[in-house]
């Protein structure tokens, strides 16, 4: 069977596909995803005027093919990571089971490869090279909070592991 194209319910002048994909009707262009800094995947569609939305792929795809997202709930990728946006690599479920999905499949990326990561692999090595200094002098210096310099100094962020490979 091939793609399968359904209306967006938010905006019917969109439809999306099984396959993660997103086109607008009146012209059948299929929009260009942009990955956000996170790496989850977007389309930022207009609504006729000069007001935009962005949305996230992942979502549309199970919206329109499932129905609405309770809240507090998220909608999980398979083994893929973020950039599958099929149908069939989506599922519901909470923060948790979200979380415990990247572990086991390896696509939450730790230390200085996340994407809200302050400080690289050689800053992180410099400040633990330097423990007993005052985390203050620290955090000044690597501009960072004195709560981070702790916390990559007992090695509770930056895992150990990531810095030395």
């Amino acid at each position: 069977m091939g793609e399968q194209w359904k209306p967006f319910p938010s905006d019917d002048r969109y439809e999306v596909s099984d396959l993660g994909r997103v086109r607008r009707v009146s012209t059948g262009r299929v929009r260009r995803p942009v990955a956000l800094k996170n790496g989850y995947l977007t389309v930022l569609l207009s609504n006729g005027s000069n007001d935009r939305k962005l949305y996230y792929i992942h979502r549309m795809v199970y919206e329109t093919f499932v129905g609405p997202i309770p809240d507090g709930m998220h909608v999980r990728h398979g083994p893929n990571g973020q950039s599958d946006n099929r149908l069939s690599e989506l599922r519901m479920g909470t923060v948790r089971e979200n979380i415990a999905d990247k572990k086991r499949d390896g696509t939450e990326p730790t230390g200085a490869a996340r994407w809200s990561a302050k400080l690289t692999d050689a800053e992180v090595e410099a400040i633990r090279c330097r423990r007993g200094e005052p985390y203050r002098r620290l955090a000044a210096e690597f501009g960072v909070s004195t709560t981070t310099i702790g916390r990559v100094v007992r090695g509770e962020c930056y895992p150990v592991e990531a810095v030395a490979a």
